[in-house]
């Protein structure tokens, strides 16, 4: 007979309590809009301020299981969002008011939206690629909502940008991905099949309404958050940056050559591409809660 240790019975009651809220996937309206969002909470919470993902383009929940599986591993309760396809989160009452493109004022209502249906009062945020532009409009929206901010392989911090240049660098960041993924001395069977989603579930996105798909690439490339994340800064709003060397997207030199401690509190290069993320969260999360932990203790020191 098999004896299970307490450590991995223990383990075991987490991962279920984990699966079975993954599971609970809640839709609420935001506008004209249905938002599909998973919220996850451990036993034992660390901090009562979440941590909220902000989606990469094309990304959805499934692909951020295992990085919110990792969030919970440390006591934090962790919650990301399907962006719809369709519908309008409010974005023409504000757009000419704000002037940043309305693609990404749409998908910043939706956090919005998501953190006041589950009132959430404060959050922390982690961004990823896309989500980084219309995460920080969103914290530019309501500050006071918003503790920290770390962006992960972020858009809006490469310098000039052109939907051509997105277009061709994104398309062969994906084709790499599948001559990676065929490669079994890089990689594990688990991450291969990781890859494969992920490039599945972004080409599914885009088929859903190629325009909407075309207007948003659009908006990432001509987008800079530069000084958006200096206001916020400014604001007592913890800003950080986490760049892969590997990142074929959005280039770490680049990132480099644009980001100022003007507006930012810490800036992290990671080995590792552009979906690490979500293929290797638990190299990560770790730091990025640190950093989330680091922030708090300096301005409680204040």
């Amino acid at each position: 007979m098999q004896i299970m240790s307490i450590e991995s019975h223990t383990s075991s009651i987490e991962d279920s309590n984990f699966d079975r809220q993954f599971q609970n996937v809640e839709t609420f309206d935001v506008g004209t809009s249905q938002v599909e969002v998973v919220d996850v909470a451990p036993e034992v919470l660390k901090t009562e301020v979440p941590t909220l993902i902000a989606p990469g383009w094309g990304c959805s929940i499934d692909s951020y299981r295992e990085t919110l599986r990792a969030l919970n591993g440390l006591g934090r309760r962790a919650l990301t969002l399907n962006h719809p396809r369709y519908g309008n989160s409010g974005e023409n009452e504000i757009h000419n008011a704000l002037g940043y493109p309305i693609d990404e004022i749409r998908k910043a209502l939706n956090l919005i939206g998501i953190l006041n249906k589950k009132k959430i009062g404060k959050a922390d945020v982690v961004a990823h690629s896309e989500g980084a532009i219309n995460a920080t409009i969103a914290a530019l929206l309501y500050p006071e909502k918003f503790r920290n901010l770390a962006l992960y392989a972020p858009a809006g911090l490469i310098g000039k940008d052109n939907f051509q240049r997105l277009l061709m660098d994104f398309s062969d960041n994906l084709a790499r991905e599948r001559l990676y993924q065929t490669d079994a001395d890089e990689i594990t069977e688990e991450e291969r099949m990781k890859i494969v989603a992920i490039i599945n579930e972004t080409l599914a996105y885009f088929s859903k309404n190629p325009v909407r798909g075309i207007n948003e690439a659009i908006a990432i490339s001509n987008t800079e958050i530069g000084e958006m994340l200096k206001i916020l800064h400014d604001k007592g709003v913890g800003t950080f940056v986490i760049s892969g060397v590997d990142d074929q997207v959005f280039p770490m030199n680049k990132i480099q050559g644009n980001s100022s401690q003007d507006f930012l509190d810490g800036f992290i290069s990671v080995k590792g591409g552009h979906y690490d993320l979500q293929i290797r969260p638990e190299k990560y999360i770790k730091g990025i809660t640190g950093m989330f932990d680091s922030s708090v203790a300096r301005s409680e020191k204040k």
